[in-house]
């Protein structure tokens, strides 16, 4: 299960066994690939891939594609094409690393048999994340100029990555399979995509070990985390409006992030059944995100007052 993964990665624990390293990031050799693939570039495109290189996630994304070849496209869209192992940006988003940094993990991911779809996302965002903390977070302190739509997201999982996790996989789209699904038995890349997120997770660990000053001093008050929430929950409810979400935002509890991270950590350690304090009264919307958990739960109250989850398989 990828949250499982995750989870054992950020607490590090002792049980989890790494798997042959399938990458390494960081890797800073240039060769005659890169050099070609970078001589070969639109020059708009050069500038961002420059400043890739002057991080060490940036540099292992741009040696990765060079290595496989990808073609970066400016066309006026933003994805990644696997049949024509190509990036297409748009102004836009050839301006912002961290965006770009998102789809070149896409590209690698294709060397790994991954399919488009959620789980494809995480890993992505997992990128993107990274070299938006190691280009030192691109945002004002008021948080009243944000460099992409994404910062919100990047803001809570920064903060909370589990929470983070768990929201991208409320975003229902129709070729974005349910989290848990397994590769199919028949797929034949069952064991290469498990290796990816294997490896993806323990790396993880150790970036969030090296960069746990960064990570401290990223600017993300309660009320950018709950309205990345609300914008989440507005994506499962099939409303898929930005301007919806943030609307909402009121009705989440400013507590909820980190209380969600704590839950799905204790819920990922494979208790069958708990009883979880809540931090205060919830809100209509705080249910809501509680009942889209995957697991059953009650929220109760107790005579003094107190409220409470219960969850059971």
């Amino acid at each position: 299960m990828l949250l499982a993964a995750i989870a054992g990665a950020i607490l590090c624990g002792p049980g989890f066994v790494r798997p042959q390293n399938l990458w390494a990031f960081g890797a800073l050799d240039p060769n005659p690939p890169l050099e070609t693939w970078l001589d070969s570039m639109d020059m708009r495109v050069r500038k961002t891939v420059s400043r890739l290189m002057e991080i060490p996630t940036g540099r292992s994304l741009v040696v990765s594609a060079a290595e496989s070849g990808v073609k970066i496209e400016i066309d006026g869209s933003a994805y990644y094409d696997p049949a024509a192992n190509a990036v297409h940006l748009d102004e836009d988003s050839n301006r912002n690393p961290a965006l770009v940094a998102h789809e070149l993990e896409h590209a690698r991911q294709r060397k790994f048999g991954m399919r488009a779809g959620r789980r494809a996302e995480l890993g992505a965002y997992s990128m993107e994340g990274r070299v938006w903390v190691e280009l030192g977070v691109p945002l004002r302190q008021d948080g009243s100029q944000l460099s992409s739509i994404n910062d919100g997201m990047l803001q809570l999982w920064a903060r909370h990555p589990m929470t983070a996790y768990w929201a991208l996989g409320l975003r229902r789209t129709a070729d974005w399979p349910p989290i848990s699904n397994s590769p199919p038995a028949d797929s034949g890349d069952a064991s290469l995509e498990e290796s990816y997120w294997l490896e993806l997770s323990q790396d993880e660990c150790r970036w969030r070990d090296a960069n746990a000053g960064k990570l401290a001093e990223i600017y993300a008050p309660p009320s950018a985390l709950t309205e990345q929430l609300a914008v989440d929950l507005s994506f499962a409810k099939g409303e898929g409006s930005l301007k919806d979400g943030i609307q909402s935002a009121a009705g989440i509890s400013e507590w909820m992030p980190e209380f969600l991270e704590e839950l799905l950590l204790m819920v990922e350690r494979g208790g069958r059944s708990l009883e979880w304090p809540l931090p205060g009264a919830p809100t209509a919307l705080d249910r809501e995100l509680l009942n889209r958990l995957n697991r059953p739960n009650r929220v109760t109250q107790t005579p003094s007052g107190q409220w409470n989850i219960q969850l059971s398989n």
